[in-house]
């Protein structure tokens, strides 16, 4: 684009940065809807330094409009969400055989990290129904010790008789 646009509001000190307008037909015309709007920027009236920048708006157009000549990417300590674009832009800086292989090793990793969690929460099921099974036949034994005919327990404990045998 090289024109520079003005709109209903204008925000950003007194520069003509950020315009936003309505759609609608016609020029007074009352808009199609109040949930689509058009937000332009114009990067080229933003001037203002790194130290400059307070809103999280600024922050995003000077990482934007600076982000080829910059070696690290500014406020990454005061939001995560710049670090996270530094990690992204850094990722597709990579050459792309790199990446290839970058990626490659990310997907077995996550797939490492997946098979040791299945096995965590599999382990866990078959650790928690060993013990209640094992509770069900400490109880059942107490059961019978008390003096309950092996057939109230079975049908109590739903225990076959032929595991009570065995206690």
């Amino acid at each position: 684009m090289n024109f520079s646009l003005s709109g209903d509001e204008q925000i950003i000190d007194d520069v003509s940065l950020y315009s936003k307008c309505q759609l609608g037909k016609g020029v007074n015309a009352k808009p199609f809807s109040d949930k689509i709007r058009v937000i332009t920027i114009d990067m080229r009236a933003f001037n203002k330094k790194e130290s400059n920048c307070k809103t999280t708006l600024e922050k995003w157009i000077y990482n934007i409009k600076n982000m080829e000549d910059m070696s690290t990417m500014p406020f990454k300590d005061k939001n995560f969400i710049f670090e996270h674009l530094e990690t992204l832009s850094d990722y597709y800086a990579m050459e792309p055989a790199f990446r290839k292989l970058y990626d490659s090793a990310l997907r077995r990793s996550r797939d490492y990290y997946s098979t040791i969690e299945n096995a965590k929460v599999e382990g866990r099921a078959q650790g928690i129904s060993e013990g209640r099974q094992r509770a069900s036949y400490e109880l059942a034994k107490k059961l019978i010790l008390k003096g309950m005919s092996s057939e109230e327990v079975s049908d109590l404990m739903d225990l076959q008789l032929q595991e009570l045998g065995l206690l």
